[in-house]
C-alpha cells in the first residue's frame, strides 16, 4: 500500500485541525464544494469519495456513502464519528469494487494534485466503479484563489501541521514545503486533456470561484470485453495525458 504525505504526517486530529485554521474565505470554499456535491446527489445514490479523510465531506453530502482513502488514522477517526459513512482502505487508482457499484464518484479539495498516483489511473478506476452515465467529479482550485490558498498553508506551516512553505518555490499554483510537500493544481485545460483523452463527455466550471470542477459523465460499455476495455483505457489514457502535459 502506497504511504503519501497525508497517510505519514497529515492525518486524523492533525487533518482537523487544518480546516479549523481555515479563514473565512477558505471556509466559504470548503462549503461551496459540499453544497454543490450535495446537489448531485438523489435520496439512495451510492457516493463514492476518493481520499475521503476522516469524512468531513461524506457526512454532509446524502445518499449511501462509502470513502476510501490511505491514511488509516483519518479513516478511523471517520469510522469513530460518522457511523452513517462506510470507509475502507484502498488505492484510489486500484479499489477492490464492483464494476458499475456507484452513481456518483468524487475526489474534491484538490485530491487529483496531491493524491501521489497518475491522474489518468484515478479517472481510469473511477470510470470502471460507476455505473453508465454516472458522475464523476475531480476539483481542484481556481488560479484566482491563489492567495487565500497559500494563506492558508502558511498558517498550517505555522501551527507545525506542516513543514515551512519554501516561499521562493510556491508560485504559479504549486505549494512546497521544505519537508518534501508539493502540492499542484489542476487548470481547465489540464481537466479538458484528461476527460477528452479518455473519450468521455465533461464540463469543467469554477464553483464560488474558488474551486475548479471537472464533472465527467460515464459512457455506456461498448460490445468489446469489459476486462479487455478496461486494460486498453487505462494505458490509453496514461499514454495520452503524459504525452500532453
Amino acid at each position: 500500500m502506497r504511504k503519501t504525505y497525508y497517510a505519514q504526517r497529515l492525518s486524523a486530529a492533525k487533518l482537523q485541525a487544518v480546516y479549523a485554521l481555515a479563514g473565512p474565505r477558505v471556509q466559504r470554499y470548503l462549503q461551496a464544494e459540499i453544497d454543490r456535491l450535495a446537489a448531485m446527489v438523489a435520496p439512495g445514490d451510492r457516493v463514492l469519495e476518493l481520499g475521503c479523510g476522516y469524512g468531513r465531506v461524506l457526512a454532509a453530502v446524502g445518499g449511501r456513502r462509502v470513502g476510501v482513502d490511505l491514511a488509516w488514522e483519518s479513516l478511523k477517526l471517520g469510522r469513530a464519528t460518522h457511523s452513517e459513512v462506510a470507509f475502507a482502505l484502498m488505492d484510489a487508482a486500484r479499489m477492490g469494487f464492483g464494476d458499475q457499484s456507484f452513481d456518483l464518484v468524487f475526489g474534491v479539495q484538490n485530491f487529483i494534485s496531491v493524491c501521489q498516483v497518475s491522474p489518468a489511473d484515478v479517472l481510469t478506476e473511477a470510470l470502471r466503479v460507476v455505473r453508465p452515465n454516472g458522475r464523476i467529479v475531480l476539483a481542484s482550485y481556481t488560479a484566482s484563489f491563489w492567495s487565500h490558498r497559500l494563506d492558508w498553508f502558511r498558517r498550517q506551516a505555522e501551527a507545525g501541521l506542516i513543514g515551512a512553505i519554501d516561499e521562493e518555490a510556491s508560485r504559479d499554483g504549486v505549494i512546497v514545503g521544505r519537508d518534501g510537500f508539493r502540492a499542484t493544481r489542476f487548470g481547465r485545460a489540464d481537466f479538458a486533456r484528461l476527460a477528452a483523452t479518455a473519450g468521455c463527455r465533461y464540463r469543467v466550471y469554477a464553483v464560488d470561484a474558488s474551486s475548479l470542477f471537472c464533472e465527467v459523465v460515464a459512457p455506456h460499455p461498448n460490445a468489446v470485453s469489459e476486462a479487455r476495455c478496461a486494460t486498453v483505457k487505462r494505458r490509453r489514457i496514461a499514454d495520452d495525458f503524459e504525452k500532453t502535459r
